[in-house]
């Protein structure tokens, strides 16, 4: 039952996100970012795990541009089977196409372990204030939340809150929501 309602609330958040308009988009866009930045856990964070997003998510990219020019140290995911694992970057020119289309660090970057990033950046489809959330159904990020002891950010538009996201014992919540507005 919670399965279908998941899934049910995935496919009508799409439609709605695919549905934005440009303008309001980017409006979100920099809303998100300002928040980002105003984070005191970005302003102390050496190390940030965020996600290279796709057309129609919040856009990570000035996200990560403007993190590597205040010096930070910057990971981004690879799927390896049922895991990701966390290369580390210094710009967004050479990044590959992955699994599920989603842009990876090349292969050969260096690899990184979680344990040391304070700052972890998630992707999500569907959430709720409390920092419940719904990706793509797959548990990459489940599983990465699971033992992650650092702040974790969800960055959403508008269209993806809903009052309460439905849950099972392994889904794993962000502790902070951006939200557009």
């Amino acid at each position: 039952m919670i399965q279908k309602e998941k899934e049910r609330l995935r496919k009508e958040v799409l439609a709605k996100r695919r549905r934005l308009s440009p303008v309001t988009s980017i409006q979100q866009n920099l809303e998100i970012e300002k928040k980002f930045f105003a984070l005191p856990e970005y302003a102390t964070a050496k190390t940030i795990a965020f996600y290279a997003s796709k057309s129609d998510e919040v856009s990570t990219d000035n996200l990560i541009e403007k993190s590597l020019k205040d010096g930070k140290r910057i990971l981004l995911p690879r799927i390896m089977g049922r895991d990701l694992i966390w290369g580390e970057i210094k710009n967004m020119r050479n990044l590959e196409i992955g699994e599920f289309a989603v842009r990876e660090p090349p292969r050969g970057a260096p690899v990184a372990n979680l344990k040391k990033v304070s700052l972890l950046v998630v992707p999500l489809v569907v959430c709720d204030l409390e920092g419940n959330r719904l990706g793509f159904g797959s548990g990459f990020y489940d599983r990465v939340l699971s033992g992650f002891k650092g702040v974790s950010v969800g960055l959403a538009f508008d269209v993806q809150v809903v009052p309460k996201v439905p849950t099972e014992e392994w889904d794993e919540r962000v502790t902070k929501v951006l939200v557009g507005e």
